[in-house]
């Protein structure tokens, strides 16, 4: 439990900051001057954070809300038969401490540390009863969750519809770039290098003057 929702907590909370420095250069990118033609691709980031961000975060608070309690109860059963050994053998150092050849102070201290771990222990059972009251708040139709989840998942939605339309955009960006780089083709203009004779005698290493006076001759 504390692995897959801590995870994907610290996950999803780098994504967001991801996020907000995405959509501080997509607003850049609409005022500034200078254009330089990326706003398209930062639209189409934001949309996919948003979309993977908030369907990883619905599959696990459904998934919480199916399996959730009976994880909480065998994690809670782990712990609480953990701490009753811990009692179990802060007793017993207790007893040990009865010898004649341990000393009086170091019998004291294990006394009051025996005392202070029965309290200790007494406050942990005491939360891991309130997690009880939450979790299964949290199962129930009223719960925390139960209320987020229509949230998030029109969130994540939305966000589909976006990324489906940033798609097509994309292609109808290429399209028009196609389409301006065909009509560019057409009206460029290529001007041949004009050869008169006298430039063909200079590229094969003949003086003109001299090949018409030959011809002359």
């Amino acid at each position: 439990m504390f692995i897959s929702y801590h995870s994907l907590f610290f996950a999803c909370k780098a994504c967001s900051e991801v996020n907000k420095n995405i959509l501080s250069q997509i607003e850049n990118e609409r005022t500034c001057l200078k254009k330089d033609g990326n706003e398209l691709e930062l639209l189409l980031k934001n949309a996919i954070v948003i979309f993977e961000v908030t369907s990883l975060i619905v599959e696990m608070i459904q998934q919480f809300k199916l399996n959730g309690l009976k994880e909480f109860q065998s994690l809670r059963d782990t712990v609480l038969k953990e701490l009753a050994e811990v009692e179990s053998n802060s007793r017993r150092n207790v007893s040990q401490a009865n010898h004649p050849g341990i000393p009086l102070h170091q019998k004291e201290e294990t006394i009051f540390r025996d005392q202070e771990l029965k309290e200790s222990t007494r406050l942990v059972r005491l939360q891991w009863h309130n997690f009880d009251g939450q979790i299964k708040s949290m199962q129930e139709s009223a719960g925390v969750l139960a209320q987020r989840l229509p949230s998030l998942a029109l969130t994540r939605d939305n966000a589909k519809v976006q990324l489906d339309f940033l798609e097509l955009l994309a292609v109808t960006q290429m399209m028009n770039q196609n389409i301006q780089a065909i009509d560019g083709l057409a009206n460029l203009e290529l001007p041949l290098a004009p050869l008169s004779p006298d430039d063909v005698c200079r590229l094969i290493g003949l003086d003109s003057a001299a090949l018409v006076q030959n011809i002359t001759a």
